[in-house]
């Protein structure tokens, strides 16, 4: 299962828009784009109360918003990723979420989860020499206004496009 705040759509079609025009002759994997942007609030995890797990995270999400600025992408190891400030709501949200598993559904907390750092990944590959020419071309996309979230997602497959907002 996994859990995630959405970029609002305009901010994802600014952000993909700007992405895939430059990947063109690249052609790094654009996997990321094929759901919306997101800032993963738990690394997937494995459940067999869905449900339960479901309804308890649709009460810690339901009417939270959060307003992250200053989006800008940078190179991490093998991803360009958007980093941006003011996440502290986040990662109150994100040890709330960390709490619950945990306590209720016996959920371990693991490495991504202990050394938590909110962004929105938009590519990965090992090929870093096409992950600098991409950084090259969108280095310069930085949104600095607020940006507004109060859509969240969660699913159970990676794999798809079915996922249950909130």
């Amino acid at each position: 299962m996994w859990v995630s705040a959405i970029l609002p759509i305009q901010i994802n079609n600014q952000i993909s828009n700007v992405c895939l025009n430059n990947n063109l002759d690249i052609k790094l994997s654009e996997r990321f784009f094929k759901f919306p942007l997101h800032i993963s609030l738990k690394r997937t995890f494995y459940t067999d109360d869905y449900l339960r797990v479901k309804d308890d995270l649709k009460t810690i999400l339901h009417n939270q918003t959060i307003t992250i600025n200053n989006l800008k992408p940078i190179i991490n190891s093998n991803m360009i990723w958007l980093e941006f400030e003011n996440n502290n709501k986040i990662i109150e949200i994100h040890k709330e979420i960390d709490k619950l598993l945990l306590d209720k559904y016996n959920i371990p907390i693991d490495e991504f989860d202990r050394i938590y750092y909110p962004h929105v990944t938009i590519f990965r590959d090992d090929d870093i020499q096409k992950l600098n020419n991409m950084y090259s071309r969108i280095k310069d996309l930085i949104i600095k206004e607020d940006v507004l979230i109060d859509t969240y997602a969660m699913g159970t497959n990676l794999d798809n496009n079915e996922f249950y907002k909130i």
